[in-house]
């Protein structure tokens, strides 16, 4: 890894809701840097995919930077955003619907080439070696969408996705529709081609058992905030912030070192109109009085790793985080899952 390929500072994104706004996200601040893979975890509704729409240009952004690749990626617009869009690019979670059902796979994959201004018989070539390179062989490439499984779909998004050769792929919930022995497959095929091609990786999911399996660093969002960040492997053998030790105790053979018995109760408010204090409070088994009243600052807890929350120390322990694991076995997932 050499250097940051993206800096957010201070990202601020709003949508409207009747006569008013929600804040989907508040004053959230992300590093990213060439060549690693970051996680956002939470659940349903704490902003992750509107980090991803932001990042991706597809959101407009109340307030905030965002540094990529050495450009200013919030101040781009018309011609120079559309030249520079290739760099970032997206695997969704439906890629069935992503993909025009009246055209075969390798169509689909081949046109945003030929927009590009390639050449229609070398754009074809390419998105056949990238297919291939996903996994699908030439007669699955003459299929319509419906045609294929889930998983094969899946590897034409991903085919499409690199072959504009991005510096930056997001994966938004990118297995979470999949049945636990083709998570493992997508999961392992992503890894393979981080290696292989030196991608960076954004990873927007709610499975916490897929960490130590795509990624290096994780950011815990909650209702739009950031709740604490660190290397996976501090994060889940020492969890700080009792939400994420609630996300932790859902999971504790996967994790026993990590799994603290604090599970996460109740459903996440109302994001118009967000708990005073920390944003957790209501759902807290260790909340005390000011955890109602007074936002917590975020406090280092050891190299790369913090937490926002009043009941959390700071420390100056080092740490020593454990690389990803290469390939994610489908017994994992489906333990996980029971």
């Amino acid at each position: 890894m050499s250097g940051r390929l993206l800096e957010v500072r201070g990202l601020s994104v709003d949508y409207r809701v009747g006569r008013g706004r929600l804040r989907a996200v508040d004053e959230v601040d992300v590093d990213l840097r060439r060549g690693e893979s970051l996680a956002v975890i939470g659940e349903s509704g704490s902003g992750k995919s509107t980090i991803a729409g932001a990042l991706l240009r597809l959101l407009p952004i109340a307030n905030g930077t965002m540094t990529f690749d050495g450009l200013d990626w919030a101040s781009l617009r018309g011609a120079p955003l559309r030249r520079e869009r290739h760099r970032m690019q997206f695997v969704p979670q439906d890629a069935g619907s992503s993909l025009d059902p009246r055209w075969r796979v390798r169509e689909s994959v081949t046109e945003p080439l030929v927009v590009a201004g390639t050449a229609t018989r070398e754009a074809r070539e390419r998105a056949s070696e990238m297919l291939e390179r996903v996994g699908l062989e030439p007669p699955l490439q003459e299929r319509f969408p419906h045609q294929l499984s889930g998983g094969q779909r899946q590897r034409v998004a991903i085919a499409r996705a690199l072959l504009s050769d991005p510096r930056l792929v997001i994966c938004d919930e990118a297995v979470s529709a999949l049945d636990v022995s083709l998570q493992a497959e997508i999961v392992n095929l992503l890894v393979e081609l981080r290696a292989e091609r030196g991608l960076t990786y954004l990873f927007i999911t709610h499975d916490i058992a897929l960490l130590p399996y795509i990624a290096d660093r994780v950011i815990v969002l909650y209702l739009g905030r950031i709740v604490e960040f660190g290397a996976v492997r501090d994060v889940l053998d020492h969890p700080q912030h009792p939400y994420t030790q609630g996300l932790l105790s859902s999971l504790p053979d996967a994790f026993p070192a990590g799994g603290v018995n604090k599970p996460v109760r109740g459903e996440i408010p109302d994001p118009a109109n967000p708990p005073f204090g920390c944003r957790f409070h209501p759902r807290c088994p260790v909340a005390v009085d000011k955890c109602s009243s007074i936002d917590p600052n975020t406090v280092v807890v050891a190299s790369d790793h913090a937490a926002a929350c009043h009941l959390v120390s700071s420390t100056d322990e080092p740490t020593n985080p454990a690389a990803p694991r290469t390939s994610v076995p489908s017994s994992l997932l489906r333990k996980a899952r029971s």
